[in-house]
């Protein structure tokens, strides 16, 4: 089976694909191939540095992602530029990613944006890992080091996570502990065993 993981910024999808790998699984994380195809050398990079210009750079000519995102979290015309460059590119590397896998074998693709782009149709199922607010938000600006009308720019630049869990086959909620999210993991493992027969 191919199955997306997806959820809202800071909900604990980091939580549960290193949980997933540490059990074996195959996982692709999307948010790894963005942050790849914007390294020097990427098409992803010369395409990105041609629309926002050098100011975007640090010291090294690297891309600094923590200006790149204050500009596209403050003006959505320019998030949507950069969108329309990166999603190509990294749906590109999951797709092979998948053609080149075992079909006998699970895969797990972490995608935040999973449904903003329609990518549930490459996939058998889909798990929502879903916090409440207050959580994330506070899980955010800790994470990021940021104030909180900056996490709470962040959270509503994205399709609102009640809608991903509504529309997801499963979900697992992160608003507890570890240990309550870990053993979330594992029966809807169980469960999508028996759903597909296994």
């Amino acid at each position: 089976m191919i199955i997306g993981i997806t959820g809202s910024i800071a909900t604990g999808k980091t939580l549960v694909t290193n949980y997933l790998r540490e059990k074996g699984y195959k996982v692709i994380d999307a948010d790894e191939i963005s942050r790849a195809v914007l390294n020097k050398g990427e098409k992803g990079y010369d395409e990105v540095l041609k629309y926002f210009s050098e100011n975007i750079l640090d010291q090294e000519k690297n891309i600094d992602r923590k200006k790149l995102a204050q500009i596209i979290f403050t003006d959505e015309e320019k998030r949507r530029v950069l969108e329309k460059i990166i999603h190509p590119l990294v749906i590109n590397e999951i797709l092979n990613f998948i053609d080149n896998s075992d079909k006998k074998e699970d895969v797990f693709v972490s995608m935040p944006l999973l449904y903003e782009i329609n990518f549930q149709k490459h996939l058998d199922k889909v798990i929502a890992v879903y916090s409440n607010r207050d959580k994330q938000i506070e899980r955010l600006t800790k994470r990021d080091n940021i104030s909180y009308e900056y996490a709470i720019k962040k959270i509503e630049s994205q399709y609102p996570q009640e809608k991903k869990v509504e529309l997801a086959d499963y979900v697992i909620d992160n608003s507890l502990s570890k240990e309550e999210t870990i053993k979330n993991i594992e029966k809807i493992i169980e469960r999508m065993r028996k759903d597909n027969g296994n």
